[in-house]
Formats: structure tokens, C-alpha cells, sequence
């Protein structure tokens, strides 16, 4: 299995709950809900943005026409449906060509014989490569052929030109502020300045190269979970969060690329009897797991909750058996496993909710009580390939 370290961008102080070693191991799911990483349900406009200059060469493209269709192939590529997935073709060298546009998309056989046609499109009497503006056609042709899909650009690479990457960076930055991913693939390996740019344009860890050992099988689970950052919104390629909602992620050290939890965390900043907490959708959060923890702590209760010190979770005693356990989604429970958080003390025979208090320092510890009107904290379930969800942003109280 790939090594994974935890992280998120809202604070570098890690909380710790007090208790002693764990004899058993929190579940392998206990960060957090997987994303579907089902692509026959993604929900995805993509635009493939390609290098046809000499640098590229006919060779490379060729390598292309066969590859990305098998990479697209598990979608379903189509123009109408919920999760359905349109694919557009940019080819570019020192000027730019719109190949297949979105709404020009009926399905994967009409899309496969427009990638076999990428070898033919090489300028073999041309080495620019006006990055910068094959960007900002792909945005405006975003802009143009609107849907309820999530966009994502893919830049392909193989040389470089001052003029053509200039303000390159700064065009990618507008495009991911208004909530577009981009996905980089360096043909030109040989060049350091090229690999320096396309890290600086690709969303955060998701910039490849084409000798990456299994890059087509990387690439599919990349655009459903790849994620957008650098800015207060939220959201990932079909694996996201409405705005003002926070959202867990792993990165994956081998593949140099994130996982994605397809679960939302929010708060409310308002004492309220645990009974009548309003998670709707979703539930009061569940602790699984220490690194779900140091999130929650180091992202809602800063910025929800301020100067807060106590705060309800989803802990709560069934009313069909009277032990411990957590939600789902569906309202169903599952069972409390008493060892992490560790109860620091043993609960009243009335106490019927858990929360977690801040009593030194950043250490927390887990209490029960009897209905105590506190700030509380919700998860609900993210959009994902398999969810299509209510993208309004949640406004914290």
C-alpha cells in the first residue's frame, strides 16, 4: 500500500486528545467516507489541451491517440444525462486550435476517432508553444458551453518558450479561482524549466509526467479526485464540498497525487441541546480516527468556533440498545469502540451525548453529559462521481 500523510491548508497546530496507546487500531475507513471512484458515474467536462509543435512530434501523439482513449473509456461519454462526461480537444504550438468543442460531443466511438486523429495535427515546421493562450481559450470555451459538469483542464506539454508561457501562470491562477482544476503532463522531460512551469500551473499535486510508471491508470482515478486549491473555495473534481465546508485529504506519496474523504464538515456556533442540533443534511461529525480529528480542530473549530473550548460530536447513546455509537449517513448507528477517543471518564447512568473540551492547551478530551447546550459540529456527505449534491454554500452560524 502507498505511504499517505495527512493534510489540509488551514493551520499548522496539531491538537492532541491525552490517552493511552490504543491496543487496537482504528478501522481502515476511519478517516473518513472513500470518494467514488467510479468513472462510469463521473460527471465531468474535460478539456484536453495537447502540444502539437514540432517538440512534441508525431511520435508522442501517436502515443496519445491510443492512450487517452483507454483512459476515457469507463466514462460515459455523452451530452445529455446526470453523470454523463463531455470531453473537448485544444491542440496548440504558436497559435491555437479548437479540434472538438463540448457540445460537439455524442459518444466515446465519435470521441476515439477524434484522439486518432492527433498525429495528424503536428507542426513539424513549428516549435512555439503559446501555452498561455491554449489556457485562456480552454477557460472561454468553458465559459461558452456551460453544464451542470465539473470542468477540469488537461495540459500536455512537451516544450517551452518564453513567449508562449509568458503570464501562463497567472491565466492558470484565474482559472483555478474560478474553481477549474488543472491537470499538467510533461513530455518534455528533459527540460527543467518546462517541469518548474507546469508545477507552478497544475493544481496542487497533480502535475505527471509521461514516463510516470502507470500514467493511464493513474489519470482516471486523478479526475475524480483531484482538487482545486489556493483559494476559500472548496472543491475538488467530482469529489467536493459546497463552500464553507471543510474537507479532509491524504496525499498519496507514491503517486504524488491526493485522496479525497467524500465527507463535509461544518459547525454552528450557537449552544444548542445536542437533541436538537440541526445537521441537515448529514449528521453530528464522528471521531474515527486521530488524523479526522487534528482536522476538525485545526479547520471548524478555529474558524467557526473561535475562543470556544467545548463543542457536541455525533457521539450519542442508542435509545434501541442504550450503548455508545455513532451516525451514518442514513441515520443508522454504528457502534463506539471505547478506544479511540478514549473516554475520560466513565459516563453517567443519565448522560446521553459525547463532547470534546479543550482543557490545556491544544489537549482535548472527550466528555458525556446529559443534553449540554454547546457549539456542535456536522458532517455530511460530499459530492462525488456516485452523488450528485446541493452545491449552495453552508453558512456557518
Amino acid at each position: 500500500m502507498p505511504t499517505t500523510a495527512t493534510t489540509h491548508t488551514s493551520s499548522t497546530t496539531k491538537s492532541t486528545i491525552i490517552s493511552p496507546t490504543p491496543s487496537v487500531q482504528p478501522p481502515a475507513d476511519g478517516n473518513g467516507t472513500p470518494c467514488s471512484t467510479d468513472t462510469s458515474q463521473a460527471w465531468l467536462d474535460i478539456l484536453f489541451v495537447i502540444d502539437t509543435s514540432s517538440t512534441m512530434g508525431k511520435h508522442n501523439l501517436r502515443e496519445l491517440a491510443g492512450g487517452l482513449p483507454t483512459i476515457m473509456e469507463t466514462f460515459n461519454i455523452a451530452q445529455n444525462g446526470d453523470h454523463t462526461t463531455r470531453v473537448g480537444i485544444i491542440t496548440y504550438a504558436t497559435s491555437v486550435t479548437i479540434r472538438y468543442q463540448l457540445n460537439d460531443v455524442t459518444n466515446f466511438d465519435d470521441l476515439r476517432l477524434n484522439f486518432l486523429k492527433l498525429p495528424s495535427y503536428v507542426t513539424l515546421n513549428d516549435n512555439g508553444v503559446n501555452a498561455n493562450d491554449a489556457l485562456q481559450q480552454a477557460f472561454d470555451h468553458f465559459e461558452s458551453q456551460k453544464s451542470q459538469r465539473i470542468p477540469l483542464i488537461v495540459l500536455i506539454a512537451a516544450g517551452y518558450d518564453a513567449n508562449g508561457f509568458k503570464n501562463a501562470y497567472q491565466t492558470a491562477k484565474n482559472i483555478k479561482d474560478n474553481g477549474i482544476s488543472i491537470i499538467t503532463i510533461d513530455f518534455g522531460l528533459s527540460d527543467s524549466t518546462l517541469k518548474i512551469e507546469l508545477g507552478s500551473i497544475a493544481s496542487a499535486g497533480y502535475n505527471y509526467t509521461s514516463d510516470q510508471e502507470g500514467l493511464y491508470d493513474i489519470l482516471p482515478y486523478a479526475f475524480t479526485q483531484s482538487r482545486k486549491s489556493g483559494t476559500s473555495v472548496s472543491k475538488s473534481l467530482n469529489c467536493f464540498c459546497p463552500q464553507n465546508s471543510y474537507q479532509l485529504r491524504n496525499k498519496n506519496s507514491l503517486w504524488n497525487n491526493y485522496t479525497n474523504f467524500a465527507d463535509c464538515y461544518y459547525g454552528y456556533n450557537i449552544n444548542t441541546n445536542p437533541s436538537f442540533a440541526n445537521c441537515d443534511p448529514g449528521v453530528l461529525a464522528a471521531i474515527t480516527s486521530p488524523e479526522k480529528f487534528t482536522f476538525i480542530t485545526d479547520t471548524v473549530v478555529p474558524y467557526v468556533f473561535k475562543r470556544e473550548k467545548k463543542f457536541t460530536i455525533g457521539l450519542h447513546k442508542s435509545e434501541v440498545d442504550l450503548t455508545w455509537k455513532w451516525w451514518n449517513y442514513d441515520k443508522s448507528e454504528f457502534p463506539y469502540d471505547y478506544v479511540y477517543p478514549e473516554m475520560s471518564q466513565t459516563p453517567a447512568p443519565n448522560d446521553n451525548y459525547g463532547y470534546m473540551w479543550r482543557y490545556s492547551g491544544f489537549n482535548w478530551k472527550l466528555q458525556t453529559g446529559n443534553n449540554v447546550s454547546l457549539p456542535y459540529v456536522c458532517q455530511m456527505k460530499a459530492c462525488d462521481a456516485a452523488y450528485i449534491c446541493d452545491q449552495s454554500p453552508l453558512k456557518n452560524v
